[in-house]
């Protein structure tokens, strides 16, 4: 849940929305723009307050998830950003080549350092395979801490933070490696048109040109958050020979719960004590 919080309130997560709900007025129904018919509050507060409230939606999706400590032993220390928590899917990315993914998604991935030696890691049991699931794995190689700081350089909105002044170069010349693979694309918008009932099954398809797609009365829309796409994964975290997901040939792809493909929700398990 921490490591969802972390990510819903920074600044890097605030853009994104605003860029989702800026792209998404654009969008034309019937001719008319949808944002000339939705008013929608684009203050910094209410843009805030809408990024927070995401993380109350997705927290129950990460309970499921296992938890280890990557322990770097290496002479090489982590790095941290202002947008710390990366959430990526090495089993999409690497095997399925797709880049549409989210929290409830097979071969989900989150990483976090929490300091110059420690990260954590939460992974999908039944995609991922990480030292028998020991809570404490040791990195023994250089390649490994790079793999998770270049998650970092490509992850943060403006700032890499580092705690020894004599590693600013090296940091420097590995931020510049992989600068050319940041994008500042934040949110990707597909409209599709409704084709009807084919096979019992409601099916969409692409509109043929931009005058179909304004004028028609029905349309599904999906809003694609676009993540980052790393060169490197740390060895620790392996993919298994046979991978468990869950489809029923929907939009909602692979899932790790077949149980949520037929809309049954994790309930959220929030306890504050004083």
């Amino acid at each position: 849940m921490f490591l969802v919080l972390q990510s819903s309130r920074t600044q890097s997560s605030v853009d994104q929305y605003r860029a989702l709900l800026t792209e998404g007025a654009k969008v034309k129904l019937r001719g008319n723009l949808l944002g000339d018919r939705v008013q929608i509050d684009m203050s910094h507060e209410a843009l805030v307050a809408g990024s927070l409230s995401n993380f109350l939606s997705l927290a129950p999706y990460v309970y499921d998830l296992e938890f280890c400590v990557l322990q770097n032993s290496t002479k090489f220390p982590f790095v941290t950003s202002d947008h710390p928590v990366v959430n990526t899917n090495r089993y999409h990315l690497q095997v399925l080549g797709e880049n549409f993914f989210g929290l409830a998604t097979a071969g989900a991935l989150l990483f976090m350092p929490i300091s110059p030696r420690q990260a954590i890691c939460m992974y999908d049991n039944g995609v991922y395979k990480v030292d028998g699931k020991a809570t404490f794995v040791t990195l023994k190689k250089q390649a490994d801490i790079l793999a998770l700081n270049e998650m970092q350089y490509l992850n943060a909105l403006q700032n890499i933070y580092f705690g020894d002044s004599r590693d600013g170069k090296r940091i420097r010349d590995e931020f510049l490696a992989v600068q050319n693979l940041r994008s500042d694309e934040r949110v990707k918008i597909t409209e599709l048109a409704d084709a009807g009932i084919i096979g019992g099954k409601h099916r969409f398809r692409r509109f043929k040109n931009s005058a179909e797609a304004e004028k028609t009365n029905k349309k599904l829309i999906s809003f694609q958050s676009i993540h980052i796409y790393p060169r490197k994964w740390p060895s620790a975290i392996e993919i298994r020979m046979r991978p468990k997901a869950y489809s029923n040939g929907s939009s909602a792809g692979l899932l790790r719960n077949p149980e949520w493909l037929l809309g049954k929700k994790p309930e959220l398990k929030l306890k504050l004590e004083r």
